[in-house]
């Protein structure tokens, strides 16, 4: 199975192979270009052409329809001006590229738009197939993809060509790093049936630890059906599931193109394709209703780590399709980040590997307590000695060290905020365009009390990089809370977890909007969030502060007594400081810890260091 020729429909491009000079080549980095086979130059001139072939050249099957090409490069015309511009543009490609002898390059009819891709090689397309088949020229000093290409007024392709920038950048990262050490089988200690044994094996090709994302490799569904059209609903799916996991900054993602085995052998896929874990699934097609299964799979220990359906009828599909594919996504990539996290704790530091170090750091922080905080830190800082630049793990460490000062973690306050602020700026110098560092950067604001108005403008641009971003969504609604909005953090925070129930982030989610609740005085619903929140986080200040509000406020002050006693000994006013600020509530808040303060009573593990467990990070 090569992801070669799923991708771009090519087996025989390799470094130092002979030229296959039957094909057209499409040159999308840097300068553009698109040559005949003999190497002539096609001319094309017009942006609003280049735009749209480009457009269609990096969809994945290499089609689009033709609605969606005049929301993207003609959005603000009246319908028929838009219709009338693409027509005028198609036909002067069609003019430009498709020759007389043979079936054209470039075809369409009323719905929908092709470009044969089985005659075209696209230098982009080579960045996604294994390292060991792209070409020199693809990774020597490519450029920005549409180097110079700027369509003012046009904000559906300006959001489409950030977001395929960003996901280019990401690839050239990935491909350029040279040895594959993690996801080897020997990852797992036991070989499969028939492979070679980790000492025996040839050196694998692919990626390095330390410096890459997670990868997922998306298999092509299937269908049990033969009809056309049930195979192309399949493929659709893939396609759709695959843009949407492409737009979340903290996975790496390959089209492995269509699943040609059964059962699917998940381990030399994955060694294939330079992933650790294979989404797959199917489509069924029964009456009037389809049922859409995913599974996500663990290819170097052949462990299932998720899996979901959905049903819904054909009628509806369409409505429902982008929805679906942007909830799989949201929960692929939290079951992700768990598994990474999971591994990371079991396995202790033995050697300077940064990948492991941030996944252990992301680990311990989520324990909410002093001293594995503490310890998250000190990963964190070891992983940026290892790769200075590494925008997460300075992340990371900011957010950290917000958490430290505002929970009274501290014998130097004015020493933490300042350390939770340097790395902080040193984030967003590395790390400016990925929401998963704009979210965690806005967090460390609101813990050291900084700008909010400042954090909120990194939410508003983390919303615009990917706006289904349920981590982003999160971070918004505690800037929300800070700034005395709890309406749009409610609906932030419930929006959040519609996407992903079985986020990493549920019990500070819940917590954000139990303070939501009680701003606007709905008291019995805020109790109830909160009394699940605190559940998983029983020594979180803000958590305890808010349900001992709730009960006072709901008459159940001896519910509340056990509660005020716990935070009377954490300290931590810092954080309740910047989420309570009703005076009415505060003035509350202080009788009842008053009453109840008995600081020895406080539970001594607080003081230890548990045993890390990616599932107590859920």
């Amino acid at each position: 199975m090569k992801a070669a020729a799923g991708a771009n429909g090519r087996s025989d491009v390799g470094n130092g192979a002979m030229e296959n000079r039957t094909r057209h080549r499409l040159r999308l980095l840097g300068a553009f270009g698109l040559f005949a086979p003999d190497g002539t130059r096609l001319p094309i001139t017009s942006r609003k052409g280049i735009a749209l072939l480009a457009l269609i050249a990096l969809a994945r099957s290499g089609e689009r329809s033709r609605a969606w090409l005049q929301a993207q490069l003609w959005g603000g015309r009246d319908p028929d001006q838009a219709r009338a511009s693409l027509r005028r543009e198609l036909s002067n490609l069609r003019i430009a590229i498709n020759g007389t002898d043979g079936p054209p390059l470039l075809s369409a009819d009323s719905v929908k738009v092709r470009l044969d891709l089985e005659r075209i090689d696209v230098d982009v397309r080579e960045l996604h197939t294994d390292v060991t088949n792209v070409r020199a020229p693809a990774l020597a000093d490519p450029g920005e993809l549409l180097e110079g290409l700027d369509l003012p007024g046009e904000e559906g392709f300006e959001d489409w060509l950030r977001e395929q920038r960003q996901q280019v950048r990401t690839l050239i990262e990935h491909v350029h790093v040279q040895a594959w050490e993690r996801i080897a089988l020997s990852d797992a200690g036991v070989p499969a049936q028939g492979e070679q044994t980790p000492a025996t094996a040839a050196p694998a090709t692919g990626f390095a630890p330390s410096s890459r994302r997670p990868s997922v490799g998306v298999i092509g569904f299937n269908t049990r059906s033969s009809d056309p059209d049930d195979i192309a609903l399949a493929a659709a799916f893939t396609d759709e599931i695959g843009d949407a996991l492409s737009r979340f900054s903290t996975l790496f993602v390959v089209l492995a193109g269509p699943r040609v085995e059964r059962p699917l052998d998940h381990g030399p896929v994955c060694r294939e394709l330079g992933v650790r874990y294979l989404l797959e699934g199917s489509v069924r097609h029964e009456g009037d209703t389809i049922r859409i299964q995913v599974r996500l799979t663990d290819g170097v220990v052949r462990e299932q780590i998720w899996a979901r359906h959905f049903d819904t009828s054909l009628r509806a599909l369409f409505d429902v399709q982008a929805e679906i594919a942007a909830t799989v996504a949201q929960q692929i990539d939290s079951s992700v980040e768990i598994a990474e996290r999971t591994r990371a704790a079991a396995q202790p530091v033995t050697t300077a590997d940064a990948y492991h170090l941030y996944w252990r750091a992301n680990a311990l922080f989520r324990r909410w307590e002093r001293v594995p905080m503490a310890e998250a830190i000190a990963l964190a800082g070891q992983v940026l000695v290892l790769e200075p630049n590494n925008a997460w793990a300075s992340a990371l460490a900011a957010f950290c060290h917000s958490v430290t000062f505002a929970f009274g973690w501290t014998d130097d306050p004015a020493a933490t905020h300042a350390a939770a602020l340097g790395h902080y700026e040193h984030c967003l110098r590395y790390g400016d365009d990925d929401p998963f560092v704009l979210g965690y950067a806005a967090g460390t604001l609101v813990g050291i009390g900084g700008d909010i108005d400042i954090a909120d403008q990194l939410i508003d641009r983390a919303l615009v990089i990917h706006p289904a971003s349920g981590a982003s969504l999160f971070w918004g609604g505690w800037v929300d809370i800070a700034r005395a909005n709890p309406a749009r953090a409610i609906t932030r925070f419930e929006q959040a977890l519609r996407m992903n129930p079985r986020s990493a982030v549920r019990p500070q989610a819940l917590t954000g909007i139990g303070l939501g609740l009680l701003a606007q005085g709905e008291v019995a619903r805020a109790r109830a969030a909160l009394r699940e929140a605190v559940q998983y986080l029983p020594y979180a200040p803000v958590t305890l502060a808010a349900l001992i509000v709730a009960f006072t406020l709901h008459g159940e002050e001896q519910e509340a007594a056990p509660f005020a006693t716990r935070l009377s000994g954490l300290g931590g006013t810092r954080s309740i400081d910047a989420t309570i600020r009703d005076p009415k509530m505060r003035a509350l808040l202080d009788t009842t810890l008053a009453r109840y303060a008995k600081p020895q009573a406080v539970n001594a593990s607080l003081h230890k260091t548990p045993r890390i467990s990616g599932e107590s990070s859920r």
